[in-house]
């Protein structure tokens, strides 16, 4: 090997370095423009990057988005059809329990409660002769199991509470004027519905209490009231929920978040490309001072 002077070593060792920032600095004075525009086509560069990567991430969500929203849309439009359906089940069941206690609603919608306590006391079976099957317990059960089977029971799922609800106000409302008029033939005594708290209790959640206080104090309508206003507000609720009113509003909610999304993005990638452009313009211009000043 052969001997490497030590001064030899320290030449290089320090000349390199000054050597590569003098070449740098002439570099720098004899093509200034040259690396101006090298570095400002840098920076676009970089920015045109970025905006491909956010511009391909909005295209991305824009078309989840889009999928979610016609995924959803088919969906709604297949429970849209189970939902009429079941409220169609409903109110095809009130008509029935309205026909099966109709003898009943008649009974205490002609005579009064002390002249039906009368009747059941004297036994006197002419007036009583409609409502002369509920004397019989199996009679008034059976009737009023009628209205509670699995095919009934499962049309909960589509027609939501509120509909729920009145449907089976409507059913206990019935089945207890059964069950008080069985209780009023074992007792010899009429019981009012106006006293039941059980009716009352029931009631209450789905009608307002001046329809309900208006329906106690009439001596002979008070039944038909609460019907016609039970019937009333099922077929309202009904009509908004076959309608799809509500879907409808989720729905368009859905397409609401994702194109105020996409606007959002959209301004984003107009705000970077004007603040690149901006960047651009102000090297290209400092650059031709700095030249036209020498």
């Amino acid at each position: 090997m052969e001997f490497v002077s030590p001064v030899l070593i320290l030449v290089i060792t320090v000349g390199a370095p000054i050597l590569l920032v003098l070449a740098l600095t002439l570099l720098v004075r004899t093509f200034p423009e040259v690396l101006r525009e090298a570095l400002a086509k840098r920076i676009q560069h970089g920015f045109d990057v970025e905006l491909e990567e956010t511009w391909a991430i909005h295209q991305e969500r824009l078309a989840t988005g889009t999928s979610s929203v016609s995924f959803l849309s088919s969906m709604q439009s297949e429970l849209r059809v189970k939902t009429i359906e079941s409220a169609e089940s409903l109110w095809r069941a009130m008509l029935s329990i309205k026909n099966e206690y109709s003898d009943i609603v008649y009974l205490l919608s002609i005579f009064f409660p002390d002249e039906i306590s009368a009747f059941l006391q004297k036994e006197e079976r002419g007036p009583l002769a409609r409502v002369e099957n509920f004397r019989d317990f199996q009679f008034t059960t059976d009737t009023f199991e009628r209205f509670t089977t699995v095919s009934i029971e499962e049309t909960r799922l589509f027609v939501g509470d509120r509909l729920w609800y009145l449907f089976f106000a409507f059913r206990v409302f019935h089945g207890r004027l059964g069950y008080l008029m069985h209780k009023s033939f074992e007792e010899r005594e009429y019981f009012d519905w106006r006293k039941d708290d059980h009716i009352l209790s029931q009631l209450r959640p789905v009608l307002d209490d001046i329809a309900i206080e208006d329906a106690r104090q009439d001596p002979f309508g008070g039944v038909q009231i609460i019907v016609s206003h039970l019937e009333s507000e099922f077929l309202r609720e009904a009509t908004r929920v076959m309608s799809g009113s509500q879907a409808l509003a989720d729905s368009l909610s859905d397409v609401q978040s994702t194109l105020a999304y996409g606007a959002q993005m959209t301004k984003e990638i107009q705000e970077n490309r004007m603040y690149a452009e901006q960047d651009g313009v102000r090297i290209r211009n400092q650059s031709r001072v700095r030249n036209n000043s020498r």
